[in-house]
């Protein structure tokens, strides 16, 4: 059994990339110096319900993400746009050129759709992390997931 040196980056590597909540707007940067401090895989929020369709069928590319409530020193707290389906993307490519593999979770954090209150039953959850799952397969980069943690 393989052992990993993870770190958790929860939903801020999506949401902390501008203004004073800056620490991820540069991502090789922040890739390299997690792997520069030898670790070797990176749990984050894969925002599996946005990047799925929704109950219609309907996909979209951006989502706003509502302020996070608690003033902790992680998740935004302004409301930010993101691109789920693309930034997830990007993201995994970047950890698989480091060989930083990526676990994958989700705090189904609000945004301005409502989104997360669509996801209530299992048949909901599978639905949801199959379609994500594909999306990562289909960019050709599910050997870099470790595992997925279906609700934090």
């Amino acid at each position: 059994m393989k052992r990993f040196s993870t770190a958790m980056w929860d939903f801020s590597w999506a949401t902390r990339r501008s203004g004073d909540e800056a620490e991820y707007a540069n991502w090789d940067e922040v890739l390299d110096q997690l792997a520069d401090r030898g670790y070797d895989n990176v749990r984050i929020d894969a925002f599996p319900h946005p990047i799925a369709a929704d109950r219609n069928g309907t996909n979209a590319q951006d989502f706003l993400i509502l302020p996070h409530r608690n003033r902790s020193l992680w998740g935004n707290h302004r409301a930010v746009t993101i691109s789920p389906r693309r930034d997830l993307v990007d993201f995994i490519d970047r950890c698989s050129k480091r060989d930083i593999s990526v676990g994958l979770s989700s705090w189904f954090i609000a945004d301005s759709t409502g989104r997360r209150n669509q996801v209530c039953t299992p048949e909901d959850y599978t639905r949801i992390w199959d379609e994500t799952l594909a999306c990562v397969r289909d960019a050709d980069l599910l050997g870099s997931i470790e595992w997925v943690d279906l609700c934090n």
